[in-house]
């Protein structure tokens, strides 16, 4: 026999676990003592890991800080049952009989309530929305195809209108329709930001969450946002989305510098993230996007209609990939101008929103599973 084997036939002794309150001996695995109902003190919870990486996770984490993988959150550990109480004593000093059922049921003249009506579904979260159908691929086709058209009308144009207005018809000015006051200029001149920073007007590293960001998980669509390692993360499980959180309503600017750094985590190149600015409500409000495959675009949603105002254009501004990028937008009236990595490419004229607070966004393409990471976002007022 091995020296240090227990001998043959002698039980093998478990460790007595004894109640902090009143020293009895309890059974191994119970929850409550037998003899006077204290809880007894339960082991700790096995670390967390990350399902992909197995890095330790922090609890309540949305986010591995490692991989940048979503967490799934845990599930709400049911409440501990209450603890046995001694049955109450009886006419003659002893105990009275028990049912054998806590709580005890009630008498059979009682009669139990209907359940309560089913709570109705979950409102249209704030700061999500679909967009519509993205379009990158076959761009210089689409290009060359639209191209081909317009000139083609051109020709039926000069062959059909010219005659009506030598009849007296309608002039060329009455064939005009109404147009929107926009125009955009790629690759303008670069505006110094040094020679334009004003006063400050917000400023936050997400060291914490003192200006109560918007966290949490929507389960209907796969968001997810949360102050976690020093950034603010937003990501999207779901395709064709928008997730969005502005810095609250008692921010109402209308000139402004912003900047910000954003860094893609997890989740495909061909995605979108950026800054919302003159944000009046959800339905109303301009978003300045960029994608990891090095493209950017500008739009806005208008009565809740979002509106291309610049299409997707490829700029070698971009950092690829899973690189930081720093986003600047800067406004003055209806004049825009807009830098990444302090290179100039667009200005822009739009008078749809002339004030508003802002904020961060991430969208996604045909694939989900999109994190992006913002940090030292900054608003100054313009000199």
């Amino acid at each position: 026999m091995p020296e240090g084997s227990p001998e043959k036939g002698v039980p093998v002794s478990t460790p007595q676990r004894y109640c902090p309150n009143c020293k009895a001996e309890v059974a191994p695995g119970a929850r409550f003592c037998s003899s006077c109902g204290q809880a007894m003190p339960t082991e700790a919870p096995a670390a967390k890991l990350c399902p992909h990486c197995s890095a330790p996770v922090g609890p309540g984490d949305l986010f591995c800080q490692s991989c940048g993988a979503a967490i799934a959150p845990a599930a709400a550990a049911p409440p501990p049952p209450p603890p046995p109480s001694p049955p109450p004593p009886g006419p003659s000093g002893g105990q009275a009989g028990t049912s054998g059922a806590w709580p005890p049921p009630p008498p059979p003249s009682a009669m139990t309530p209907p359940p309560p009506p089913p709570s109705p579904g979950p409102l249209p979260p704030i700061g999500a929305a679909e967009p519509p159908k993205r379009r990158r691929t076959g761009c210089i086709v689409a290009a060359v195809a639209v191209g081909a058209l317009a000139l083609l009308c051109l020709c039926v144009a000069v062959v059909w209108v010219l005659p009506r207005v030598r009849d007296g018809g309608a002039s060329p000015t009455d064939l005009v329709g109404p147009t929107r006051v926009s125009t955009r200029s790629v690759g303008a001149t670069p505006t110094s930001i040094a020679n334009i920073r004003g006063g400050a007007i917000f400023a936050d590293d997400f060291s914490s969450n003192a200006h109560g960001w918007e966290e949490g998980v929507i389960d209907e669509v796969g968001i997810r946002r949360a102050v976690e390692g020093g950034a603010y993360r937003i990501g999207i499980d779901s395709d064709m989305r928008v997730a969005w959180s502005t810095a609250g309503n008692e921010f109402d600017v209308d000139d402004f510098v912003l900047e910000v750094d954003a860094t893609p985590v997890a989740g495909p190149d061909d995605n979108g993230y950026g800054v919302v600015f003159r944000y009046v409500d959800r339905e109303n409000f301009y978003y300045f996007e960029i994608s990891s495959d090095g493209y950017y675009q500008l739009r806005s949603n208008y009565q809740d209609e979002w509106v291309n105002l610049i299409d997707w254009i490829e700029t070698d501004a971009i950092n690829l990939g899973k690189q930081l990028n720093h986003i600047t937008v800067m406004a003055r009236g209806n004049q825009f101008e807009f830098q990444i990595n302090g290179q100039t490419v667009a200005t822009f004229e739009d008078d749809t929103f002339a004030s508003g607070t802002f904020g961060v966004a991430v969208s996604t393409g045909e694939q989900g599973g999109v994190h992006v990471a913002f940090d030292n976002l900054e608003v100054r007022e313009l000199r």
